[in-house]
């Protein structure tokens, strides 16, 4: 008997790690397929949510299959196990496949994506079933992983059950944060896409044959006679505290995922917009959200069953980690400049944004990352049986992730800006915990409310010069010092955070437009190179009937291309707030371009442009511009 009960133990430890590996493997995959569809897609905003929408309405669709299936079929234990080692070996096929036919796809789909184009509604349509055919195959399993993996667990000793589904939760969480680190520095770039994705597949086959040799086993020690705990018997459930369940998952993942907008829109600001920088961010957070889980674990393994005000209480520790967190990002530029004046080598560059990004983020992704750990182990979550019930909450989480990634980013950001949708989000967080304390204290509901109310309104406002310096980019102050004055300022998640600032230059105020403090064109002295893109390339034109600029900056480069005599001109710019910036302040470097009748502007990266309009083009040249900064090689290449 010790003999099985040790192996069962090695075959759990074994199976634990797998599904660790899956983790890493589910963001690998997501990464990759990312950075494939920016290619078909876009790079813009609403291609990017697009993108991120299906890939989390096939995990909200995958959770919510399982739970429906496993209402109607009673599995758990090794049946269960079996389940998920197919979904595993689905996961495993679909990567494969997408690496093995990536290449053909965009050609494939083009023709389909051009349906489209000249309506935006049917586009974002259009966008939606082509990035459904590549990412739902892999998203709707990987939603059902969970659940089936907690099912599955019945198979462990009753006592034990809870912290081992904590547990659990906790390693996929781990392995996807050892993707996050080393997916941007190691794997990608030595790997490339398929590659990266045939790791991902070799990954998931290996979690489903350690699957299958572990639901073989445990079968075996059941048909033997020996204690096997659970075997699909019904159970029934607390309507009221499920709904409750499903309530804090759907709160906890419009929280997180509206954070993570608002950080990312920040992070370029701060830290940089390099793919590096983005890598940073998602691998502290993930680490935020991993540390978390074992704190909700040590903390449900304590107290075996966990009193219904704790989710509560860890969302109330977010929102004060957030306000006390509030007044440090304006000044994170500089800081980052301080420790970046002794930096010689890339590495040291990345550390010194990777203990920024800590002090930045860590705090309130550690206490989000305590709250759904805490719901496995409320009362209202079954001890057995439970794989319905994770299925259902990971399905409203994934919505709740939807709803906070597109609410923070069409609305929030550029109604708000990030400064008070973060004091928004920790108000959010504030009244969640009132509710959820709501039901015990008749007080926590107003008291968490009115907190949060004084908070948006006496928080101190950031100074969005310091916010915007560029000193992350150039680790020094380059073009916004003591006495620059700011004249312009845009937020939105297409551009970022759109500023143009003046300085007195030799006794004459000179303009300078900058994205996240980094330069994108002035009215003074890069004037000559700004006119000289546009010029070099019409030594090899021989026809003036068609132009396209790519970047509008100041508009002075596509002045230039107009001024020539094209027929008609085209500009491709991703950023509303450039636009804004180039009609309304450098309208005198550019001639009001953008009010000539044979110029027009279209908001979309110039590479989705091209491959979606049939038109042809006598020149294509660009504003000048830097390309390193993360999804540009899409746009320029």
């Amino acid at each position: 008997m010790c003999r099985r009960s040790d192996s069962s133990r090695v075959r759990t430890v074994a199976l634990g790690v797998a599904f660790g590996g899956s983790g890493a493997a589910a963001l690998l995959a997501e990464q990759g397929f990312e950075k494939l569809l920016g290619t078909l897609l876009g790079t813009s905003t609403p291609a990017g949510a697009v993108v991120l929408g299906t890939y989390f309405g096939g995990l909200t669709l995958g959770g919510w299959l399982y739970a429906r299936r496993r209402g109607n079929v009673a599995t758990s234990g090794a049946p269960a196990l079996a389940t998920y080692a197919k979904l595993e070996a689905t996961i495993a096929l679909a990567c494969a496949l997408l690496a093995t036919f990536a290449t053909g796809l965009v050609p494939l789909f083009a023709p389909v994506l051009r349906l489209g184009a000249a309506s935006g509604a049917a586009m974002t349509v259009l966008r939606a079933v082509v990035a459904a055919s590549w990412i739902l195959p892999i998203t709707i399993p990987m939603g059902a992983t969970f659940p089936a993996i907690v099912d599955a667990l019945d198979v462990v000793e009753e006592r034990r059950r809870g912290a081992a589904v904590s547990a659990f939760y906790a390693l996929n969480l781990a392995g996807a944060i050892a993707a996050a680190a080393l997916g941007p520095y190691l794997i990608f770039p030595r790997l490339g896409i398929d590659g990266t994705l045939c790791v991902a597949a070799l990954i998931d086959a290996s979690a489903a044959g350690v699957a299958i040799e572990a639901a073989r086993a445990f079968a075996r020690v059941r048909r033997e006679g020996t204690n096997e705990n659970g075997h699909g018997r019904g159970h029934g459930h607390d309507v009221r505290g499920v709904k409750a369940l499903l309530a804090v998952a759907g709160l906890s993942g419009f929280v997180l995922f509206s954070l993570e907008v608002v950080w990312i829109h920040l992070i370029a600001a701060v830290l940089g917009g390099s793919v590096y920088a983005f890598g940073t961010m998602l691998a502290v957070v993930l680490f935020g959200l991993g540390l978390g889980a074992a704190i909700g674990g040590a903390i449900g393994s304590r107290l075996g069953r966990v009193p219904s005000f704790f989710p509560g209480a860890a969302l109330a520790i977010a929102a004060i980690a957030l306000l006390l967190g509030h007044g440090q990002w304006p000044e994170a530029p500089h800081a980052l400049a301080a420790l970046g004046r002794d930096v010689h080598t890339f590495a040291e560059a990345e550390r010194a944004r990777a203990s920024l990004a800590v002090k930045l983020l860590l705090g309130p992704a550690t206490a989000l990352g305590i709250v759904y750990p805490l719901m496995l182990r409320l009362d209202a979550f079954p001890r057995e049986g439970a794989g319905p019930i994770a299925g259902r909450m990971g399905a409203v989480n994934a919505l709740g992730c939807i709803a906070g990634a597109l609410v923070t980013g069409f609305a929030g950001i550029p109604l708000l800006g990030g400064e008070r949708m973060l004091l928004v989000l920790a108000g959010v967080c504030l009244v969640g915990a009132g509710v959820i304390a709501g039901a015990r204290a008749r007080v926590a509901l107003p008291l968490s409310t009115t907190a949060a109310v004084a908070a948006f309104f006496l928080m101190p406002r950031w100074d969005l010069l310091h916010l915007t310096s560029g000193e992350h980019a150039y680790f020094e102050r380059h073009h916004v010092f003591e006495r620059t004055r700011l004249r312009y300022v845009h937020e939105d998640t297409y551009g970022g955070i759109t500023t143009v600032v003046e300085n007195d230059v030799r006794g004459a105020p000179m303009r300078v437009l900058l994205t996240n403090g980094k330069f994108q064109g002035n009215d003074g002295g890069e004037m000559a190179a700004q006119d000289g893109f546009a010029l070099a390339p019409m030594l090899f034109v021989k026809h003036w009937d068609d132009a396209l600029v790519i970047g509008l900056g100041t508009g002075r480069s596509a002045s230039v291309v107009a001024a020539m005599g094209f027929g008609h001109v085209t500009i491709a710019e991703l950023a509303p707030g450039i636009a804004l910036a180039a009609r309304h302040e450098f309208a005198h470097v550019n001639g009001r371009v953008l009010e000539r009748a044979n110029v027009r502007t279209v908001l979309d990266d110039a590479r989705s442009s091209l491959l979606l309009d049939d038109r042809t083009y006598d020149l294509v040249t660009a504003e000048i511009t830097s390309i390193w900064l993360a999804g540009e090689t899409n746009v320029y290449s």
